[in-house]
C-alpha cells in the first residue's frame, strides 16, 4: 500500500500534476483511489490523498466508504491524456510552479 498527499487544483493549467501522479500510481496498483479535500469538482488549490494497493482479496481491501463523496473520478481518456512519470520524466517542479502560480495569482501576492 501507498499513500501519498499531493496540494494541486485540477483547473485547466495546473491538473498535470494530479492526473500523471494518478496515472502512475495506476501503473503500480491494480486500485487507486484520489480523494480531494475539498471537492471533487473544485478548481480551487487543494489536497489531493492517493491511495494505492494491491489487495486483490476483497475481504483486505481498503474500505474507503466515508470518503466517496471526495472521491476524484475521472475517464481513462482524460488520465491518458497525461504522462506516466518515471526516473525519465519527472516534471513535478514545473506542475508544482504551476500550482504555486495559480496560489499566488488567487491570493493576489505577485511571484
Amino acid at each position: 500500500m501507498l499513500i501519498a498527499n499531493f496540494y494541486g487544483s485540477l483547473a485547466p493549467e495546473s491538473r498535470a500534476t494530479i492526473y500523471s501522479v494518478w496515472r502512475t500510481m495506476r501503473a503500480a496498483f491494480p486500485q487507486v483511489y484520489v480523494i480531494a479535500t475539498v471537492s471533487p469538482a473544485s478548481e480551487e488549490l487543494q489536497n489531493f490523498i492517493f491511495v494505492g494497493h494491491n489487495a486483490s482479496n476483497p475481504e483486505k481491501r481498503v474500505d474507503l466508504r466515508q470518503a466517496a463523496a471526495l472521491e476524484l473520478r475521472a475517464a481513462d481518456a482524460l488520465l491518458d491524456a497525461h504522462p506516466v512519470l518515471t526516473d525519465d520524466f519527472a516534471p513535478l517542479e514545473y506542475y508544482a510552479a504551476n500550482a504555486i502560480r495559480r496560489y499566488d495569482a488567487a491570493s493576489g501576492r505577485a511571484h
